[in-house]
């Protein structure tokens, strides 16, 4: 189980770590990761995103029970470092990250849909990742 509790320590690095809460459920019987935001950065109100978009990067797994790998891993959260400019006022906030079940996925909320998907798109093209882009 130590291959969890590095996971679970490397989902993000947020600023503030009473903004997030981290739960463990069950999807279709695979484990899956949780985190979510509790209340809105300083300055930031959830009224004020009112889109949502969903970042969904896939993955084969056959030995860590639907999870990413420790390399991968390391390459999600490096990954979701180059994501941390969407979050500004005016642009998005980042609210749940999914991880398990052969994926993870990071659910956004953002003022403009249509801006906030093309700035997501761009990062990911150039970080040359297999994500996913889409409205939610």
């Amino acid at each position: 189980m130590g291959w969890l509790w590095r996971l679970l320590s490397s989902l993000g690095r947020p600023t503030e770590p009473e903004e997030w809460s981290v739960q463990v459920g069950d999807e279709g019987g695979a484990a899956v990761i949780l985190r979510t935001r509790q209340r809105p950065p300083v300055g930031m109100r959830g009224e004020d995103y009112p889109a949502s978009v969903a970042m969904v990067w896939r993955f084969e797994d056959t030995e860590h029970k639907g999870m990413p790998s420790p390399e991968l891993t390391e390459q999600m959260s490096s990954f979701e470092d180059l994501l941390r400019p969407l979050e500004a006022p005016g642009s998005g906030l980042l609210a749940i990250t999914i991880t398990g079940n052969h994926r993870r996925e990071w659910v956004w909320y953002a003022t403009d849909q249509c801006a906030f998907l093309a700035a997501a798109q761009a990062i990911v093209t150039r970080a040359e990742v297999p994500v996913v882009v889409a409205p939610a």
